[in-house]
């Protein structure tokens, strides 16, 4: 006695069936694995940013005056760049006081790099899309200036006593702002040490 089998026509509808189950797992497994890429992009960049600002706020914060007569010393900035003497860096180093410095690099059209150079070590900080990115210091007159030292003394009061004042060798703050991939960004990062003169042995 002959066993039934399948018809043709019942194989073939197994295939098609068979064949659209593979294809949604497919496409739900590279759907899965573009979420997952892209997560993981986006915690990278997140995770990128937060130790790029955080760097930037506590070797900013660490910024203290030097001894006039060591000129190389006393900090100076402008729109790209930045440098003076911090407490706080983030090198392995044992030194109390080290010269740190922040460069803005154009790569090419629309792409920036932050790089930061302590002492005889350099590495890339930070890359940014920005069209516009720039440095601007904070004075006791609550105006942001494009350089520093800038041009005229900041001057805190009611009245015009600037030409009494002595101009301070730090700002109140430096800020970090542009824009990036459409999005404006804008870093503030208070300087603790703007009256400490250190010690001399600390040099």
């Amino acid at each position: 006695m002959a066993t039934a089998g399948f018809t043709l026509l019942e194989t073939l509808i197994s295939l098609a069936i068979l064949s659209v189950v593979s294809l949604a797992l497919f496409q739900s497994t590279a759907s899965l694995l573009r979420i997952t890429d892209r997560a993981v992009f986006a915690g990278e960049r997140t995770l990128e940013g937060a130790i790029a600002r955080k760097t930037f706020r506590v070797s900013v914060g660490g910024l203290t005056s030097a001894w006039e007569e060591r000129e190389q010393d006393v900090f100076y900035g402008n729109a790209v760049m930045f440098s003076g003497l911090s407490t706080d860096v983030p090198t392995l180093s044992a030194q109390r006081l080290q010269r740190v410095s922040y460069t803005l690099v154009r790569q090419d059209m629309g792409t920036f790099v932050m790089d930061v150079e302590v002492d005889a070590q350099a590495w890339s900080l930070k890359a940014f899309s920005a069209d516009h990115a720039e440095f601007s210091y904070l004075g006791s007159d609550q105006k942001w200036y494009t350089s520093w030292p800038p041009e005229d003394v900041p001057s805190p009061g009611f009245f015009d006593d600037a030409i009494y004042m002595d101009m301070p060798q730090l700002p109140l703050a430096i800020r970090f702002h542009g824009e990036d991939q459409g999005r404006p960004f804008d870093w503030i990062a208070t300087i603790s040490g703007t009256h400490a003169v250190p010690y001399r042995d600390d040099f």
